[in-house]
């Protein structure tokens, strides 16, 4: 599964999770079953929005994406293109991985 975090800082999975996912200057996609990590710049201006994230992945598929906060554009986006949306659970990218009732 192919999960994406906004982070402010890219520290691999022990980057901390910020609280939404539009306005986060990096996304992480984390591959849960190879355990690889890329990120992205998500300060890609479109449109006269401050960033797009969807641009800032690059066509990349995800499963889900965790995040505290999220328009509800992008919430729609995400969701009729098939990603989960989560609240993060932890404050890290490994905590949120290794959480209770994680598959």
């Amino acid at each position: 599964m192919k999960i994406c975090f906004p982070i402010g800082e890219d520290y691999s999975t022990d980057s901390r999770i910020l609280e939404h996912l539009g306005s986060a200057p990096i996304l992480m996609v984390v591959d849960t079953d190879t355990g690889a990590s890329v990120s992205f710049n998500n300060r890609i201006k479109s449109d006269g929005h401050q960033c797009v994230p969807f641009k800032a992945l690059r066509g990349m598929s995800i499963d889900a994406a965790v995040a505290d906060s999220i328009c509800d554009k992008a919430l729609n986006i995400l969701t009729d293109n098939g990603v989960a949306v989560f609240i993060r659970p932890s404050a890290t990218i490994s905590g949120t991985l290794t959480c209770p009732g994680r598959r």
